[in-house]
């Protein structure tokens, strides 16, 4: 999960297309940390949430080596 600020927008982008960007556990520990970075931005009037390639996302990873601990 990659953030940046584009003027009054925060930009939040899954990065994962070789699993078409599907969210990890990992990567939603990401996304609410990248959420709250969006929220206390005080010059931030919308988050955007995108993903790069062709998919915004797949959906939840749930392949094993995720899951684990």
């Amino acid at each position: 999960v990659r953030s940046e600020v584009r003027g009054a927008a925060y930009w939040i982008t899954f990065d994962n297309q070789k699993r078409k960007n599907a969210i990890s556990n990992k990567m939603y520990d990401e996304l609410c940390i990248a959420m709250d970075n969006a929220n206390d931005h005080e010059e931030t009037l919308i988050t955007v949430i995108t993903g790069d390639g062709e998919y915004c996302s797949s959906g939840n990873d749930f392949s094993p080596s995720e899951n684990v601990g």
